[in-house]
């Protein structure tokens, strides 16, 4: 009984924390090398392999993040036209809600990653406008690192499936710790 109160208490702090501010990764699996149009920046090429876009979410993480697990809505943002290719998977939602880490912003994410040696495949990608002249928000991660251990304390949702766009919103707001 002890535990289940506990996980109740857990799920109300995480909804509460998620209807704040803040900033958030998606982590992405692409399938097989694919060919994407991103409006005005262009066509790219991307090969199959794991992604992190970083972005923040001034009114609210879950409004953004719901937004990401709707189905196919107009691309008003770049990442709108990755999340909508058949051969996009949302594999993980990393989130950090300002109330919790007021410290950090998708730049910050960024350059975490990229340090970390991931590499930025599509330059201006979700950082046409970045202040801090990020080379992109959206970077290819290596092979074998693990996102949940550069940054332990975010909030985690996995176990998400079926392509982007076909993720149902009732999977906002389960916490899952997974091996991502």
């Amino acid at each position: 009984m002890l535990s289940r109160e506990k996980n109740k208490k857990r799920e109300t702090l995480t909804n509460q924390a998620i209807s704040q501010p803040g900033c958030y990764l998606l982590l992405l699996r692409i399938e097989k090398n694919i060919s994407l149009r991103v409006g005005k920046l262009g066509s790219f090429y991307l090969k199959a392999g794991y992604y992190a876009y970083a972005g923040s979410a001034r009114k609210g993480l879950k409004g953004r993040i719901t937004r990401y697990l709707s189905p196919a809505q107009k691309c008003f943002w770049h990442i709108d036209y990755l999340l909508r290719h058949p051969e996009v998977r949302l594999e993980g939602l990393f989130l950090f809600p300002a109330v919790f880490f007021p410290e950090l912003d998708e730049h910050i994410l960024i350059k975490k990653l990229l340090e970390k040696g991931s590499k930025a495949v599509i330059p201006g990608f979700g950082s046409r406008d970045c202040r801090e002249q990020c080379p992109a928000h959206l970077v290819k991660i290596p092979r074998k690192q693990k996102i949940s251990s550069l940054f332990p304390r975010a909030i985690i949702l996995t176990r998400l499936s079926g392509t982007a766009r076909s993720i149902s919103k009732n999977k906002l707001g389960k916490k899952k710790n997974g091996d991502i």
